[in-house]
């Protein structure tokens, strides 16, 4: 992969310089103070002498973890897929990527695949932004903007370069919000910092919204008759239960077979499927809440969502999230 831009040593005033976090020539100490704040677990290939002069800007703001960094040198920055962590990178100098087998050089902000690895040759002088946040944080704002249900878990990735819709508006917003925290002393202000964050989170799902139209139910009123309305929110109010489909049906006046059916037409889906996807879903909600209480285990949450077997309990998660539930709550745990 080309690499793109000087070495020079960034002499102008930094983005996020008010939340300064490390200035060094050693690449692993800037690659790991990176890491530690987007979650990431990325490879730095260094310049030849093996010396760069790393810049690292940044803070935890809301959900959102939002860092500059600067190397000072020609380097090879490759992210794993970002699986179940959303990032976005807004170049400040043009920047060489590489994912999926296409390459480009990106002048706008991009996202990284959630399933393939991307390369990056960063402007060594001018840098980048990068903002992370957990996909589970990005799905509430989702679901409670909109008022309609998680249909599919957000992961990125097409088989072409992740440009983002609206670019210009991302790009806008990310300094705006930037700009804000510089002039702004640390911690003073709660609730501007929660805005700060839902103004970041909100233009993110601006950029992905062509790679993300799937991931919420469709409105009610395309749900097909009011049994299935009734169906669905019988099948919620009792998913903690051993509820079988004949009951879900008897309880909405109709047959087994009408209710599959219905539930096949206007939903793609079988009442199981949509009963088992209620269930991860709040199971995923009660290990996201874990960064507050710290308290439960795995297990028992997999019971109070209505999973009664364990293994296939972690097996379905798997399959919709990415990773074991192990996992997540790890991380969830590893953010408090």
């Amino acid at each position: 992969m080309t690499s793109i831009g000087s070495n020079a040593v960034p002499t102008r005033p930094l983005p996020l310089g008010s939340r300064h976090l490390l200035a060094s020539d050693d690449a692993q100490d800037v690659r790991d103070v990176v890491n530690g704040l987007t979650e990431d677990d990325h490879r730095l290939l260094p310049p030849p002498s093996g010396r760069v002069q790393g810049i690292v800007n940044g803070l935890k703001i809301g959900d959102v973890s939002l860092v500059f960094v600067a190397y000072g040198a020609k380097v090879t920055v490759t992210s794993p897929p970002s699986g179940r962590r959303t990032m976005l990178v807004l170049p400040l100098g043009p920047m060489g990527v590489e994912c999926g087998g296409h390459e480009w050089v990106a002048k706008r902000p991009f996202a990284l695949d959630g399933t393939r690895p991307t390369l990056m040759a960063p402007d060594g002088e001018r840098g980048c932004l990068v903002g992370s946040v957990d996909a589970g944080a990005l799905e509430s704002l989702l679901v409670s903007t909109y008022g309609r249900n998680l249909a599919n878990p957000i992961l990125i990735s097409t088989h072409e370069p992740l440009q983002l819709a609206a670019p210009d508006v991302v790009r806008s917003s990310w300094l705006g919000v930037v700009r804000q925290i510089d002039s702004q002393p640390a911690g003073r202000n709660p609730l501007l910092d929660y805005g700060l964050a839902s103004v970041l989170m909100t233009s993110m799902l601006t950029g992905l919204s062509p790679y993300i139209r799937d991931v919420l139910e469709p409105e009610i009123g395309a749900l097909g008759p009011s049994y299935v309305a009734a169906a669905r929110a019988f099948i919620d109010s009792h998913s903690r239960e051993d509820l079988g489909m004949e009951q879900v049906a008897t309880a909405v006046g109709i047959s087994a077979r009408q209710l599959n059916a219905a539930f096949q037409e206007h939903l793609g889906t079988s009442p199981a499927q949509f009963l088992r996807r209620v269930r991860l879903e709040k199971a995923r909600l009660a290990i996201e809440h874990e960064r507050h209480s710290n308290t439960a285990t795995v297990s028992s949450i997999a019971a109070e969502s209505g999973f009664f077997h364990l293994g296939r309990f972690s097996e379905y998660y798997a399959q919709r999230y990415g990773e074991q539930p192990s996992e997540t709550l790890r991380r969830v745990r590893s953010r408090t």
